[in-house]
């Protein structure tokens, strides 16, 4: 007699995830993990994440491994809750630390990183928040990557 065992493991992680802290003005621990958040990154260094209830958007110079300013003078960051319409943004005075981890460079990589920023306003600049603790995760997706047709 043969038996057969046929395991499935559902190992990988997300596609996408971002976690931080705020404070200030909103004090609110945000987790996207395990909630199905979607996003991409391209090579330009746009990366944009939403799982729902937040939204992340980093425009970074380049998706090389290394620490980045943002803020005055080069690159943005812009995080959004869905439940208020809050949009916080490094403009026009918050700044932040934006590190990518080493990666492979071709669709479907996996980048991530950490970020920390200071002095997010929101778009009505009534309101101010830091974050701390910042990470993501998600795939590059560039058409640039996809070969050419013979």
């Amino acid at each position: 007699m043969l038996a057969v065992v046929v395991a499935t493991c559902s190992c990988a992680g997300p596609r996408s995830t971002f976690d931080f802290d705020l404070t200030g003005d909103l004090t609110e621990r945000v987790s996207s993990s395990g909630s199905g958040a979607t996003g991409e990154i391209d090579n330009a260094g746009h990366l944009a994440l939403d799982d729902g209830a937040w939204g992340l958007a980093i425009g970074l110079p380049s998706i090389s491994p290394g620490t980045y300013p943002l803020g005055t003078g080069g690159g943005r960051l812009a995080i959004t809750s869905k439940a208020t319409g809050d949009v916080f943004t490094t403009t026009p005075s918050g700044s932040c630390s934006v590190t990518v981890n080493p990666h492979a460079s071709s669709n479907g990589s996996t980048v991530s990183g950490a970020f920390e920023c200071t002095g997010l306003t929101s778009f009505d600049g009534a309101r101010r928040v830091d974050v701390t603790a910042g990470s993501f995760q998600t795939l590059i997706d560039d058409a640039a990557n996809n070969p050419s047709p013979p």
